[in-house]
């Protein structure tokens, strides 16, 4: 009786979301769309962006010229801009509603695919030799902890639900890294490698945030052998990224548009100072947790004072410079973003040895949380990225025998963001999100090459006695 009741409620629990969530769609997030010329500050979703800059593009006009209602610019590549075409010329509302309906579709399917992925994981490492350096199974662990899946979405939740209300585009991004992850470990030919680079560009065209995570991952099949097997995925990669970059938008646009295009693109968000300087954005906001802001936010006295710009059609978001009096800073910030890279660079060679899916899941959670890092431009609805960085990292510590410390980064993770939304003006001026991932990423990479380098890795977590654990 209690097993039929629980996968009643399991049935139940996606059609209720599936309901709650187009409720919050219906009555609040298309009516914050709404365009009343009178009141622009009332226009409350960032979707228009795209749609304003897609727009601007099919009839000629530089899209990077162009500026949503609310006055904010479009600075991804063009390709994104063509995926949204055909919602451009629907009223305001019904854009933002149709890309929140899109935009839920691929949160449940980022859920549903990092579940496959860990399942996957879990039973590769079943049926794993354990007279190798890899995780194996014990009696008594058939099935993998809830805590690990909890606690990882827990983690991306609040990013999650803020990039469903602002209409951006977290989830466009990570769904298809996800696919791609599972579909290069489980790979079994060379079509399907292929395939799996062809999906994993497709995030990068959108935004340049998975540039890191991406080539890692491919790196990481590049120190296995055979090396073929990287190879194809790259060939697939490359093949993608030119039509993503160059073929697509050159038949929409034409060869010589989308090349100044490109390269308008290319000087408009080249360095975090000319980001501020050409477009408004204010990078010293408290809803930017990069690392490269956060370096400047501890050489400048805490907390840096900012205060969010009226945001209206004739008010465009003013530009506020980063003050370069203290030149050091940006000698500290350069060394800091680069730290992060090499700690993740070096970690990687370990887990590229363990030859399994859940090292290569591993990198690349730890690639999502050095893009967030490094990146000048890292606001709470980019941490969607944090689901696949604590579910795989996590996930191996569990499995190489190291459950109490994959349970205290599993918890870190959640308490961050928590604490980041919960405690905006004051958290968000100390970067403590951005100082705590810091943070909690050397902490998994030191953990993961030891114990990914040290003998017992090929040990597997038992059981407590006396005690039953709970899935």
């Amino acid at each position: 009786m209690g097993s039929s009741r629980r996968r009643l409620s399991h049935k139940l629990l996606l059609p209720v979301a599936a309901a709650m969530l187009l409720a919050w769609g219906v009555f609040s997030i298309a009516p914050r769309a709404r365009l009343d010329p009178r009141h622009p500050d009332l226009h409350m979703t960032d979707f228009t962006v795209f749609t304003t800059a897609s727009a601007a593009l099919l009839v000629g006009n530089d899209p990077y010229a162009a500026t949503s209602p609310r006055g904010w610019p479009y600075l991804y590549p063009p390709f994104f801009a063509l995926l949204v075409a055909p919602l451009r010329q629907l009223p305001t509302h019904i854009q933002a509603l149709c890309w929140f309906v899109i935009n839920a579709g691929l949160l449940f399917g980022c859920l549903y695919e990092a579940r496959r992925i860990g399942l996957i994981i879990w039973q590769e490492a079943l049926a794993a030799d354990p007279s190798q350096n890899e995780p194996c199974s014990a009696p008594g662990w058939r099935r993998p902890p809830g805590w690990i899946g909890i606690l990882a979405f827990l983690a991306a939740l609040l990013p999650a639900l803020d990039c469903l209300q602002a209409g951006q585009t977290g989830h466009a991004i990570l769904y298809p890294l996800l696919v791609g992850l599972r579909w290069l470990i489980t790979a079994s030919t060379w079509q399907r490698r292929a395939l799996a680079g062809v999906v994993l560009a497709v995030p990068i065209a959108i935004k340049v945030t998975p540039a890191l995570p991406v080539p890692l991952l491919v790196a990481v099949q590049l120190l296995r052998r055979p090396r073929r097997h990287a190879l194809q995925t790259f060939a697939g990669l490359a093949a993608a990224s030119a039509a993503c970059w160059l073929l697509l938008p050159s038949m929409a646009v034409g060869w010589r548009c989308n090349y100044r295009l490109l390269a308008r693109w290319y000087q408009q968000i080249g360095r975090a100072t000319d980001v501020a300087a050409q477009t408004g954005i204010n990078l010293l906001s408290p809803r930017n947790q990069g690392l490269y802001i956060a370096c400047y936010r501890a050489t400048h006295g805490w907390p840096v004072r900012y205060r969010e710009p009226a945001a209206s059609a004739s008010d465009k978001p003013s530009a506020r410079n980063l003050n370069p009096a203290v030149g050091s800073w940006r000698k500290l910030a350069g060394i800091c973003c680069a730290a992060p890279l090499m700690l993740v660079a070096a970690t990687a060679v370990p887990l590229a040895r363990m030859n399994q899916p859940a090292g290569s899941a591993a990198a690349f959670g730890l690639g999502c949380t050095a893009s967030l890092l490094v990146s000048p431009i890292s606001w709470g609805h980019h941490f969607v990225l944090l689901l696949p960085a604590s579910l795989f990292v996590c996930g191996l510590l569990y499995l190489v025998g190291r459950p109490r410390l994959a349970l205290g980064l599993s918890i870190s993770l959640p308490l961050l963001t928590i604490l980041h939304y919960a405690a905006l003006e004051v958290a968000g001026r100390y970067a403590l999100l951005a100082f705590g991932l810091t943070l909690w990423l050397v902490v998994a990479c030191v953990l993961l090459w030891a114990a990914s380098t040290a003998p017992s890795s090929a040990q597997c977590p038992r059981p407590v006695e006396g005690r039953t654990r709970r899935t």
